[in-house]
Formats: C-alpha cells, sequence, structure tokens
C-alpha cells in the first residue's frame, strides 16, 4: 500500500487512534488498580484500528463484527500478533463482565503486544510507519500546529533540544490562541489573573536599596521573591482553570525550556543540564496535543 492513497479523513482516525494508544500507555503506568483501564482502552484503540484497516481495504464487513473476527477477514493481508490479541481480548472481557482485575505484569505484557501490534500492522495496510502517524492533524489551533510541525523537524534530525524549543512556543501559543477571542467588555480574557511581573525588581520600581532603611533585611530579595511567587500563582491559577492536569503540566516545564516574551518577541531560556531523551520529546509533545484536544472540547468565542 502506498501513503499517497490514503485521504486526510483517514490521516485523521490514524492519528485519534494513536492518541487513545498513548492515553492507554500513560493509564498502564498508574498503579493498581488504576493501570486496569488501560485493558480497555487498549482493546478500543486496536478495534478501531482493525475496522479502519477492513474500510481501507475494501473488505466487506457485517453489521457486527467481533474483535477476533477481524483477524479472520484480515488473514489475507497477513496482520500478525493475533494470538496476543487473544489474551488481550480474553482479559478485557474478564475486566469489563465478570470484574476481574488483570495483574500489573500481564497489564506491561499487553502494553508491548499493542506496540508491536501497531508496529507490524501500520505499514502493512497504510504503508506508513507507526511512529509517523502525526497527532498534529487533530490539533486545529494554527499557530500551534505550527510549532509542533517545526518540532517534529527538529526530532527527526536528531534535534530533542530544539525541538523541546518549539513545543514550549507550541505551548504558550495555545494558551494564547484559545484566550484570544474570551475577553469582556473590558479587554479582559476571563483567564487573565494580572500583569506580568516577571520582570519586575527593586532597581525597575525605582529604589535605591542603598538608601533604604530596610537593606539589611534583604528588601531586594523581597521583592524579588514576591514578584516570583506571583508569577508561579498566576500560571498555577491559569492552568487550573483551563482544566488541565496541574501535575503532568509541572513535569512538561521541568523538561522545556522556559519561555518569556519581551519586546513583542519570544525568547526562551534553557535551565536543566541534562540532555533530553526521546521519551522527554513524546510526553511533551503529547502533553500540547492532549492539551490542545482538551481545550477544542470547549472552545467558545466572545462575539463584540
Amino acid at each position: 500500500m502506498s501513503e499517497k492513497n490514503i485521504t486526510q479523513p483517514t490521516v485523521q482516525r490514524l492519528a485519534f487512534i494513536k492518541h487513545l494508544f498513548n492515553v492507554a500507555v500513560e493509564q498502564s503506568r498508574q498503579p493498581d488498580p488504576l493501570a486496569a483501564a488501560s485493558v480497555l482502552t487498549f482493546h478500543d484503540s486496536i478495534e478501531l484500528f482493525l475496522h479502519l484497516a477492513c474500510e481501507y481495504l475494501n473488505v466487506n464487513l457485517k453489521t457486527y463484527t467481533p474483535f477476533m473476527g477481524y483477524f479472520d477477514l484480515l488473514e489475507p493481508y497477513g496482520f500478525t500478533q493475533k494470538v496476543a490479541m487473544e489474551r488481550l481480548n480474553k482479559s478485557r472481557v474478564d475486566l469489563k463482565h465478570h470484574g476481574l482485575l488483570p495483574h500489573k505484569q500481564d497489564i506491561e505484557g499487553f502494553r508491548a503486544s499493542a506496540m508491536n501490534f501497531f508496529i507490524d500492522n501500520t505499514p502493512l495496510v497504510f504503508g506508513i510507519d507507526f511512529e509517523n502517524i502525526s497527532m498534529i492533524n487533530l490539533v486545529t489551533y494554527e499557530e500551534t500546529k505550527a510549532r509542533l510541525k517545526q518540532a517534529e523537524e527538529h526530532k527527526q534530525k536528531g534535534e530533542l533540544e530544539q525541538a523541546l524549543v518549539k513545543i514550549a512556543y507550541a505551548f504558550d501559543q495555545l494558551i494564547n490562541e484559545f484566550e484570544r477571542t474570551k475577553h469582556s467588555g473590558f479587554g479582559h480574557s476571563p483567564f487573565f489573573f494580572g500583569y506580568d511581573m516577571s520582570f519586575e525588581s527593586s532597581s525597575n520600581m525605582g529604589l535605591n536599596i542603598e538608601d533604604n532603611p530596610f537593606k539589611d533585611f534583604g528588601f531586594s530579595n523581597f521583592v524579588k521573591n514576591v514578584s516570583d511567587s506571583i508569577e508561579s500563582m498566576k500560571k498555577a491559577i491559569e492552568i487550573l482553570s483551563l482544566g488541565l492536569d496541574y501535575r503532568q503540566y509541572i513535569r512538561f516545564r521541568l523538561l522545556t525550556p522556559e519561555i518569556f516574551y519581551v519586546n513583542g518577541q519570544y525568547g526562551h531560556r534553557i535551565i536543566r543540564e541534562e540532555k533530553p531523551s526521546k521519551e522527554d520529546y513524546e510526553f511533551c509533545f503529547n502533553f500540547v496535543i492532549d492539551s490542545a484536544i482538551h481545550l477544542q472540547g470547549f472552545d467558545f468565542e466572545i462575539k463584540s
């Protein structure tokens, strides 16, 4: 099969399937019994793929096709991982219909089997590698999408540090794009929690510390600490008000460069010393995608 035959709707469905698989991967890494939910999500992502493959290959589908029935229909095309998918399907039935929780070791096996399923069968049907399916197709915010495409280009070249810079910009622009059309009659977004104080300092405020009677108490440090604290609280409130996962956001912030905006221009500062890994990149990239999907699900515009 050739990639050129894939239509845009098919690309979007593949992107959604990959997104669902990534959700399952994150679920599988949670502690028991929460990790058990991944069995259902892995199963859903694979079933969606099997159904799409049948449509793409013009396989004649019945009104209802059981999960393992897809493998019988697709047998002439050399689909792999049938035995592993039988185990996943049995675990899903045990969980959903009998309340039997899978063991953590089984869940880890299902994660590996699901990954192998997609790696083997995606190029077999669609002529592309599963890794190259871009979830950017799920994002509707144009500036964010453009930055994510730049990040992927850097990743393909092995430039993970630069890729993370673009991802950091992408997230910042995602928030800006979402808030841009949401302003009150006074010109403020409902997600506005105060003016930027990140560059406030005692000297910028016109305070001469040498002549200040409180200099022994570290007044300059006090001003800086107050400014930093307010900025941190503002950002935390903003993320929470948007309904994003704050714990994942913290991990994202620790992995990506610090972004700032001065005189109409973006800038960044790399804080972490260790080199980023491919896993770091994947987490940060998926976090921006997940955040975009979440915001798109409740987007609206205030008409002036």
